[in-house]
């Protein structure tokens, strides 16, 4: 009996161990892409253990490409009927609309307070990256193929029909040093570009 105990003792200190090991690898990833600018928290900080809204995931997706001043300059149009161009997530969501990141729910809506899945959230990203053929049922062999997570390591995700800001900080993270079409990584466009400064990107390990 004593045994018994001692093995489950065990157990259960591994599993916690393991999940204080994830989570701080999560804040590690999440204090990472605020330093770089592409992530904000709430006024309760990052709350990762939160569930996020489609709408959220967009404003996620827009600063992941480092391009949240430029659509905040935009004017909205209202292109989807739940998200009227005086909602404050219109900018992101037509930005990721007119750029084929989402194609929305039909119908003219985009259902944005419904929560992201896993699958959403790994295809929107792949698409931002720029690999527009990929839909929510091959998320899995193109999240492998195109170097942003395993296909075991997606599948695990896809199963969550509603995932935490975690996983969406994981995969955003990991987008950084995905190379899209045309050859360059994230990363190094965002340089490029001028949204992230290559110091910051160096200290972060993600850029040599």
């Amino acid at each position: 009996m004593r045994i018994l105990k001692n093995v489950t003792s065990v157990f259960i200190a591994a599993v916690l161990l393991s999940v204080s090991v994830c989570a701080a690898e999560y804040t590690a990833q999440a204090d990472g892409l605020n330093k770089l600018g592409l992530f904000k928290g709430t006024e309760n900080g990052y709350e990762l253990d939160k569930n996020f809204t489609r709408a959220e995931g967009a404003a996620m997706l827009v600063r992941l490409l480092g391009k949240e001043k430029e659509v905040l300059s935009a004017q909205p149009i209202g292109l989807f009927a739940d998200v009227p161009a005086n909602d404050w997530a219109a900018p992101y969501v037509e930005y990721c609309y007119n750029y084929s990141i989402t194609k929305g729910t039909g119908d003219s809506s985009y259902s944005p307070d419904e929560a992201m899945s896993g699958s959403q959230y790994i295809t929107l990203v792949l698409r931002a990256l720029g690999y527009e053929n990929v839909e929510p049922e091959n998320a899995d062999i193109a999240a492998a193929e195109y170097g942003l997570l395993s296909s075991q390591t997606a599948r695990e995700i896809m199963v969550y029909p509603a995932i935490n800001r975690d996983k969406m900080v994981f995969i955003s993270y990991r987008a950084l040093s995905v190379t899209s079409p045309d050859g360059q990584t994230l990363i190094e466009k965002l340089i490029a570009d001028g949204a992230v400064m290559p110091a910051e990107a160096k200290a972060l390990k993600l850029i040599d």
